[in-house]
Protein backbone atom coordinates (compact mmCIF):
# COMPACT_ATOMS: atom_id res chain seq x y z
CA UNK A 1 0.00 0.00 0.00
CA UNK A 2 1.37 3.40 -0.97
CA UNK A 3 1.61 5.65 2.07
CA UNK A 4 -0.43 8.82 1.90
CA UNK A 5 0.52 12.41 2.63
CA UNK A 6 -3.08 13.47 3.16
CA UNK A 7 -6.13 12.34 5.12
CA UNK A 8 -8.33 10.26 2.82
CA UNK A 9 -11.25 7.93 3.26
CA UNK A 10 -11.96 4.69 1.47
CA UNK A 11 -14.78 3.70 -0.88
CA UNK A 12 -15.50 0.56 -2.91
CA UNK A 13 -13.75 0.65 -6.29
CA UNK A 14 -15.56 2.17 -9.25
CA UNK A 15 -16.23 0.23 -12.44
CA UNK A 16 -13.09 1.49 -14.21
CA UNK A 17 -10.88 0.41 -11.32
CA UNK A 18 -12.54 -3.00 -11.16
CA UNK A 19 -12.03 -3.60 -14.88
CA UNK A 20 -8.37 -2.52 -14.72
CA UNK A 21 -7.60 -4.76 -11.74
CA UNK A 22 -9.50 -7.71 -13.23
CA UNK A 23 -7.56 -7.35 -16.49
CA UNK A 24 -4.26 -7.22 -14.60
CA UNK A 25 -5.08 -10.33 -12.56
CA UNK A 26 -6.16 -12.33 -15.62
CA UNK A 27 -3.18 -11.15 -17.69
CA UNK A 28 -0.82 -12.43 -15.00
CA UNK A 29 -2.76 -15.66 -14.41
CA UNK A 30 -3.62 -14.66 -10.81
CA UNK A 31 -7.03 -16.29 -10.75
CA UNK A 32 -7.38 -16.73 -7.01
CA UNK A 33 -6.91 -13.00 -6.53
CA UNK A 34 -9.26 -12.38 -9.46
CA UNK A 35 -12.19 -14.23 -7.87
CA UNK A 36 -11.48 -12.98 -4.33
CA UNK A 37 -11.38 -9.42 -5.58
CA UNK A 38 -14.72 -9.68 -7.42
CA UNK A 39 -16.38 -11.34 -4.44
CA UNK A 40 -15.14 -8.65 -2.04
CA UNK A 41 -16.24 -5.80 -4.29
CA UNK A 42 -19.68 -7.41 -4.55
CA UNK A 43 -20.01 -7.68 -0.75
CA UNK A 44 -18.76 -4.11 -0.28
CA UNK A 45 -21.86 -2.90 -2.08
CA UNK A 46 -24.36 -4.39 0.36
CA UNK A 47 -26.55 -1.53 1.66
CA UNK A 48 -26.28 -0.42 5.28
CA UNK A 49 -29.85 -1.46 6.12
CA UNK A 50 -29.06 -5.01 4.99
CA UNK A 51 -25.78 -5.16 6.97
CA UNK A 52 -27.60 -3.97 10.07
CA UNK A 53 -29.70 -7.16 10.03
CA UNK A 54 -26.67 -9.44 10.43
CA UNK A 55 -23.79 -7.41 11.88
CA UNK A 56 -22.98 -5.63 15.11
CA UNK A 57 -22.11 -1.94 14.99
CA UNK A 58 -18.42 -1.12 14.53
CA UNK A 59 -16.57 2.04 15.56
CA UNK A 60 -13.20 3.28 14.35
CA UNK A 61 -11.37 4.39 17.53
CA UNK A 62 -9.26 6.85 15.53
CA UNK A 63 -11.87 8.94 13.68
CA UNK A 64 -14.97 7.70 15.59
CA UNK A 65 -16.77 6.67 12.40
CA UNK A 66 -19.64 4.24 13.04
CA UNK A 67 -20.80 1.57 10.60
CA UNK A 68 -22.08 -1.98 10.37
CA UNK A 69 -19.23 -2.95 8.06
CA UNK A 70 -15.86 -1.48 7.17
CA UNK A 71 -14.58 -1.91 3.61
CA UNK A 72 -13.41 -5.47 2.90
CA UNK A 73 -10.10 -5.92 1.04
CA UNK A 74 -8.33 -8.87 -0.58
CA UNK A 75 -4.86 -9.91 -1.69
CA UNK A 76 -3.15 -13.05 -2.97
CA UNK A 77 -3.27 -14.64 0.50
CA UNK A 78 -6.64 -13.85 1.98
CA UNK A 79 -9.74 -11.73 2.22
CA UNK A 80 -9.39 -9.15 4.97
CA UNK A 81 -12.90 -8.63 6.32
CA UNK A 82 -13.83 -5.25 7.82
CA UNK A 83 -10.42 -3.88 6.95
CA UNK A 84 -10.55 -0.21 5.88
CA UNK A 85 -12.49 2.56 7.61
CA UNK A 86 -14.61 4.52 5.15
CA UNK A 87 -13.74 7.87 6.75
CA UNK A 88 -10.01 7.67 7.58
CA UNK A 89 -8.88 4.47 5.77
CA UNK A 90 -7.48 3.00 8.99
CA UNK A 91 -6.78 -0.73 8.83
CA UNK A 92 -6.95 -3.33 11.58
CA UNK A 93 -3.30 -2.71 12.55
CA UNK A 94 -3.83 1.07 12.76
CA UNK A 95 -6.79 0.60 15.08
CA UNK A 96 -4.75 -1.79 17.21
CA UNK A 97 -1.79 0.59 17.25
CA UNK A 98 -4.05 3.40 18.41
CA UNK A 99 -4.49 1.62 21.75
CA UNK A 100 -0.88 0.41 21.90
CA UNK A 101 0.55 3.87 21.25
CA UNK A 102 -1.85 5.30 23.80
CA UNK A 103 -0.47 2.88 26.38
CA UNK A 104 3.21 3.61 25.71
CA UNK A 105 3.44 7.26 24.66
CA UNK A 106 0.26 9.02 25.74
CA UNK A 107 0.83 11.93 28.15
CA UNK A 108 4.62 11.65 27.80
CA UNK A 109 5.40 14.93 26.08
CA UNK A 110 9.02 14.88 27.27
CA UNK A 111 9.89 11.79 25.19
CA UNK A 112 11.44 12.36 21.77
CA UNK A 113 9.62 10.25 19.17
CA UNK A 114 10.61 9.31 15.62
CA UNK A 115 7.86 7.94 13.37
CA UNK A 116 8.86 6.19 10.13
CA UNK A 117 6.51 6.48 7.14
CA UNK A 118 3.84 8.14 9.32
CA UNK A 119 0.20 7.43 8.66
CA UNK A 120 -1.65 10.72 8.63
CA UNK A 121 -4.49 9.23 10.70
CA UNK A 122 -2.06 8.56 13.57
CA UNK A 123 0.51 11.32 13.20
CA UNK A 124 -2.20 13.99 13.42
CA UNK A 125 -3.08 12.73 16.89
CA UNK A 126 0.53 12.69 18.07
CA UNK A 127 1.33 16.18 16.85
CA UNK A 128 -1.43 17.59 19.02
CA UNK A 129 0.00 16.11 22.21
CA UNK A 130 3.76 16.01 21.80
CA UNK A 131 6.19 18.79 20.83
CA UNK A 132 9.01 16.26 20.47
CA UNK A 133 7.25 14.14 17.85
CA UNK A 134 9.08 13.92 14.51
CA UNK A 135 8.34 12.14 11.24
CA UNK A 136 10.64 10.73 8.58
CA UNK A 137 10.55 8.76 5.34
CA UNK A 138 12.60 8.05 2.24
CA UNK A 139 9.89 9.03 -0.25
CA UNK A 140 7.24 11.08 1.55
CA UNK A 141 7.64 14.85 1.25
CA UNK A 142 5.43 16.11 4.06
CA UNK A 143 7.67 14.88 6.91
CA UNK A 144 10.10 16.54 9.32
CA UNK A 145 13.10 14.57 7.99
CA UNK A 146 12.64 13.68 4.30
CA UNK A 147 14.89 11.34 2.28
CA UNK A 148 15.97 9.30 5.31
CA UNK A 149 16.84 5.70 4.45
CA UNK A 150 16.01 3.46 7.41
CA UNK A 151 18.99 1.29 6.39
CA UNK A 152 21.39 4.22 6.71
CA UNK A 153 20.07 7.02 8.93
CA UNK A 154 21.77 10.38 9.38
CA UNK A 155 20.80 10.78 13.06
CA UNK A 156 23.39 10.53 15.80
CA UNK A 157 23.50 7.61 18.22
CA UNK A 158 21.00 7.63 21.11
CA UNK A 159 18.82 10.45 19.75
CA UNK A 160 15.26 9.22 20.34
CA UNK A 161 13.28 7.75 23.25
CA UNK A 162 10.69 6.05 21.03
CA UNK A 163 10.74 4.80 17.44
CA UNK A 164 7.51 3.91 15.65
CA UNK A 165 7.86 1.67 12.60
CA UNK A 166 4.63 0.34 11.12
CA UNK A 167 4.87 -1.97 8.08
CA UNK A 168 8.15 -0.56 6.80
CA UNK A 169 10.74 -3.35 7.19
CA UNK A 170 9.13 -5.55 4.55
CA UNK A 171 9.71 -2.77 2.00
CA UNK A 172 13.51 -2.53 2.42
CA UNK A 173 16.14 -4.84 0.98
CA UNK A 174 18.19 -5.16 4.17
CA UNK A 175 15.79 -5.37 7.09
CA UNK A 176 18.54 -6.51 9.49
CA UNK A 177 20.51 -3.34 8.77
CA UNK A 178 17.31 -1.37 9.35
CA UNK A 179 16.91 -2.99 12.79
CA UNK A 180 20.51 -2.09 13.61
CA UNK A 181 19.84 1.53 12.68
CA UNK A 182 16.65 1.69 14.76
CA UNK A 183 18.58 0.34 17.76
CA UNK A 184 21.47 2.74 17.17
CA UNK A 185 19.36 5.90 17.20
CA UNK A 186 17.42 4.79 20.30
CA UNK A 187 18.51 5.99 23.73
CA UNK A 188 19.29 3.48 26.46
CA UNK A 189 15.97 2.14 27.82
CA UNK A 190 14.23 3.50 24.74
CA UNK A 191 11.61 1.43 22.93
CA UNK A 192 10.76 0.68 19.32
CA UNK A 193 7.23 -0.35 18.40
CA UNK A 194 7.46 -2.37 15.19
CA UNK A 195 4.76 -4.03 13.11
CA UNK A 196 5.36 -6.22 10.07
CA UNK A 197 3.14 -8.47 7.93
CA UNK A 198 3.60 -12.14 8.68
CA UNK A 199 2.27 -15.57 9.42
CA UNK A 200 2.65 -15.95 13.19
CA UNK A 201 2.00 -19.67 12.99
CA UNK A 202 5.00 -20.18 10.72
CA UNK A 203 8.63 -20.39 11.85
CA UNK A 204 10.16 -19.20 8.60
CA UNK A 205 10.16 -15.90 6.74
CA UNK A 206 9.26 -16.30 3.05
CA UNK A 207 11.12 -14.13 0.47
CA UNK A 208 8.93 -12.31 -2.06
CA UNK A 209 9.28 -10.47 -5.32
CA UNK A 210 8.53 -6.81 -4.46
CA UNK A 211 7.41 -6.03 -8.02
CA UNK A 212 4.38 -8.31 -7.77
CA UNK A 213 3.84 -8.20 -3.98
CA UNK A 214 3.07 -4.54 -3.30
CA UNK A 215 6.71 -3.67 -2.68
CA UNK A 216 7.23 -6.43 -0.10
CA UNK A 217 10.58 -8.24 -0.08
CA UNK A 218 9.37 -10.83 2.44
CA UNK A 219 6.44 -12.19 4.46
CA UNK A 220 7.66 -12.69 8.01
CA UNK A 221 7.67 -15.75 10.21
CA UNK A 222 8.69 -16.15 13.84
CA UNK A 223 12.39 -16.37 12.92
CA UNK A 224 12.51 -12.54 12.76
CA UNK A 225 12.38 -12.53 16.57
CA UNK A 226 15.86 -14.07 16.80
CA UNK A 227 17.27 -11.20 14.73
CA UNK A 228 15.46 -8.62 16.84
CA UNK A 229 16.87 -10.13 20.02
CA UNK A 230 20.39 -9.61 18.69
CA UNK A 231 19.75 -5.86 18.35
CA UNK A 232 17.63 -5.18 21.46
CA UNK A 233 17.85 -6.20 25.11
CA UNK A 234 14.18 -7.12 25.40
CA UNK A 235 11.79 -8.17 22.63
CA UNK A 236 8.11 -8.82 23.31
CA UNK A 237 5.53 -9.94 20.78
CA UNK A 238 2.12 -8.58 21.73
CA UNK A 239 -1.31 -9.14 20.26
CA UNK A 240 -3.03 -5.82 19.63
CA UNK A 241 -6.47 -7.27 20.24
CA UNK A 242 -8.62 -5.32 22.66
CA UNK A 243 -11.48 -6.65 24.82
CA UNK A 244 -13.74 -4.88 22.31
CA UNK A 245 -12.13 -6.52 19.29
CA UNK A 246 -15.42 -6.91 17.39
CA UNK A 247 -16.38 -3.31 18.05
CA UNK A 248 -13.13 -1.99 16.53
CA UNK A 249 -12.66 -4.77 13.92
CA UNK A 250 -9.13 -5.67 14.99
CA UNK A 251 -7.87 -9.02 13.73
CA UNK A 252 -7.39 -11.84 16.21
CA UNK A 253 -3.69 -12.10 15.33
CA UNK A 254 -2.69 -8.44 14.89
CA UNK A 255 0.88 -8.51 16.16
CA UNK A 256 3.31 -5.79 17.23
CA UNK A 257 6.83 -6.09 18.61
CA UNK A 258 7.91 -4.00 21.60
CA UNK A 259 11.71 -3.80 21.42
CA UNK A 260 13.56 -2.26 24.37
CA UNK A 261 17.19 -1.17 24.13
Amino acid sequence: MRLKDSFEGRKPHNLKKIINKAFNYSLNDRWQEFFSYFFVEFVNRFPEWFLKLFNEKKICPICKFETYSFIHLSNHREISWNSACQRCDSRSRHRGLFFLYKKYISNQSNRKILHFAPEIILSTLFKKNNNLYFTTDLHMKNVDYPKEDIQNLSFEDSTFDVVLCNHVLEHVKNDIKALEEISRVLKTNGIAIITIPGNWKSKQTIPQNPFINNGHYRHYGLDIESFMKKKFNVVRRVNMNTPQVKLHAIKKLEVAYICEK
